[in-house]
């Protein structure tokens, strides 16, 4: 990843096509995670993680594209992942859901300050791409 870092934007658009830095560290983090959920779902024979992605949120890494390679990647480790949350619309229907269900819907998830969403209408089907490139390209 530390390749990404050194190169010139100009390179960057080149290699990957449109994409931003916050998207990237989205990625990177959202990786870092995983691989440590890969490991010790192994040490602990566990062999389904569950991710609370949402498309809603607007970033790259919780659309659809990149969630198939996520549960690539961890099917290459035969542990499954699944995202039963990633059709939810808002928080709204989140928290109404977590009520009917006996839950009360406090945030505890620590909160990123480097990941940004992006707008509704400013997240394209090319930044998605471009953030898969980096994937594939990485990992």
């Amino acid at each position: 990843m530390n390749l990404f870092y050194n190169k010139k934007m100009s390179d960057i658009l080149k290699e990957y096509g449109e994409t931003t830095i916050s998207q990237f560290n989205c990625l990177s983090c959202r990786l870092s995670m995983y691989v440590m959920s890969i490991i010790l779902s192994n040490k602990m024979n566990i062999k389904l993680v569950v991710d609370g992605a949402r498309k809603s949120q607007l970033f790259a890494i919780e659309q659809d594209l990149l969630l198939e390679r996520f549960k690539s990647f961890f099917e290459k480790y035969n542990i499954k992942i699944e995202f039963p949350l990633k059709d939810f619309k808002d928080d709204f229907e989140l928290k109404n859901q977590l009520l009917i269900r006996g839950f009360v819907p406090k945030t505890i998830e620590p909160q990123c300050l480097l990941g940004m969403p992006i707008s509704n209408k400013d997240l394209t089907n090319e930044i998605i791409e471009s953030t898969a490139k980096i994937l594939i390209n990485y990992f």
